[in-house]
């Protein structure tokens, strides 16, 4: 038995006002023996309900008793009249009676609507909660989605690169300065297109960026400033190159230079 959505159904606050059936009263009895919480629950609506009747309840004016006395009295003096000033005097106070149960009636409804209201209340908070946390994860799992979906595009535009009969592949291997560094390049004979994939090349300083070169017959051709990518596996769209016998990459100034100035990285012949 899940004793938290037993508590919570509202059994225990219908029980408290006396409006359940003999045999819910029995079944709830029963239950408050086995079970300390759901005891511990009916006294704290008990409390609940006489705290609240507490702070509600209205204290009669001053002025009432001196009424009420000289109503006695006025009740008194009349009391030997005729028979039918005496049904009059009945009536009025059964119609008085009367107009009491109605106001305590209306109390009691009072107080029950404001209970549930404010268990109603506490539930609706409960379940904002959970739909404002049930769309933090939708967020997450839509840009870790997202973040798949992309690499798979690029993984998939990769194969397409190397499968192509017309693209050529450029091995370029570190150079002293950081030899273990490596990148590749697809240069596409038809297109002239120009790819790059960089492996293992440290991240620059600010002011500084690696720049793509293609040699030709000893001479550097700019082929475009590099953005290391976050994915190491991304392929990198270059300026398009119509010749070329050897590609190498040096770290330039930011935006880059005309011809080489820095230090080159690696480098690898066609």
């Amino acid at each position: 038995m899940n004793i938290e959505e037993y508590i919570s159904s509202g059994i225990l606050e219908s029980y408290v006002l006396g409006i359940t059936s003999e045999q819910e009263n029995m079944e709830i009895e029963g239950l408050a023996v086995q079970y300390s919480e759901i005891k511990s629950e009916i006294k704290s609506i008990e409390q609940a309900l006489n705290t609240y009747s507490l702070k509600y309840s209205a204290t009669p004016p001053a002025y009432m008793k001196d009424k009420i006395v000289s109503t006695i009295e006025t009740l008194e003096e009349t009391k030997h009249r005729r028979d039918d000033e005496k049904m009059v005097n009945i009536k009025s106070q059964k119609s008085f009676d009367y107009k009491v149960l109605l106001i305590a009636a209306s109390v009691l409804l009072l107080i029950t609507a404001s209970f549930y209201i404010n268990r109603l209340s506490e539930k609706m908070n409960s379940l904002k909660d959970i739909v404002a946390s049930l769309a933090v994860a939708n967020d997450s799992l839509s840009q870790t989605l997202y973040a798949q979906h992309s690499k798979q595009q690029q993984t998939e535009k990769s194969l397409a690169l190397l499968k192509n009969p017309m693209n050529k592949m450029v091995e370029l291997k570190g150079l002293p300065k950081k030899p273990d560094s490596k990148a590749m390049i697809i240069w596409n004979t038809a297109s002239k297109e120009v790819y790059v994939e960089i492996e293992n090349l440290p991240p620059p300083p600010d002011n500084m960026q690696y720049q793509l070169w293609a040699l030709m017959d000893g001479k550097p051709i700019d082929a475009g400033m590099i953005e290391l990518p976050k994915d190491s596996s991304e392929m990198i769209k270059m300026k398009s190159i119509e010749q070329a016998q050897a590609f190498a990459i040096t770290l330039e100034k930011k935006g880059g230079n005309p011809s080489p100035q820095g230090e080159m990285y690696v480098m690898g012949s066609i």
